[in-house]
């Protein structure tokens, strides 16, 4: 087993002992906000980020767990005072109710649509004080690094940028919020 392999699983295992929420992120797609879903025993929650006047929004529901590693959202208990605005128009975008999900190490994966969602402090430590994974030539790297080479090498590299989706499809959970690729001119 890979060291973060390991990290993963305890990360999780903890939580999940303590009884407290550990959230979980995925990649965006084209029209959704900002959001994070959390495990709190049988509580599964919906976190929509806020931005400018627009409130965090909180939405929670229960589930039914089928086996250790499946569950299935089963009931909305919804409470009005935390879900104000933008909750009501996003609801379609993001309606988990009867969904099937399955744990698997630090990820999440809902059955329906295959789209993973991976344990945020996993993510957190994997990628450090960055946002987003870096790649130079092949190779993870830091941002401090990533800005070393650019002082010294500037207009001899290439960059392009990878989408969260297909950034985790190539490079795995490291990849889940997106990707700047460097490479050197040859």
């Amino acid at each position: 087993m890979f060291r973060w392999q390991t990290l993963i699983l305890l990360i999780g295992c903890c939580a999940a002992l303590a009884g407290q929420r550990t959230y979980y992120v995925s990649y965006r797609k084209d029209s959704e906000l900002t959001h994070r879903i959390y495990l709190q025993g049988d509580t599964f929650g919906l976190e929509i980020k806020g931005g400018g006047l627009m409130p965090t929004t909180v939405s929670e529901r229960k589930i039914r767990r089928s086996s250790d590693d499946m569950f299935t959202i089963v009931e909305s208990m919804e409470d009005s005072s935390r879900n104000i605005g933008v909750w009501i128009d996003n609801m379609a975008k993001y309606d988990f109710y009867g969904k099937t999900f399955r744990q698997e190490d630090s990820q999440l994966i809902d059955i329906t649509s295959g789209r993973p969602y991976v344990n945020e402090d996993t993510i957190n430590n994997i990628l450090g004080d960055f946002p987003l994974l870096i790649i130079h030539d092949g190779k993870r790297i830091s941002w401090q690094t990533a800005d070393s080479i650019h002082q010294k090498e500037g207009k001899r590299l290439n960059y392009s940028t990878m989408s969260g989706e297909k950034a985790y499809k190539a490079f795995g959970p490291a990849g889940i919020k997106g990707a700047i690729i460097m490479k050197s001119k040859k």
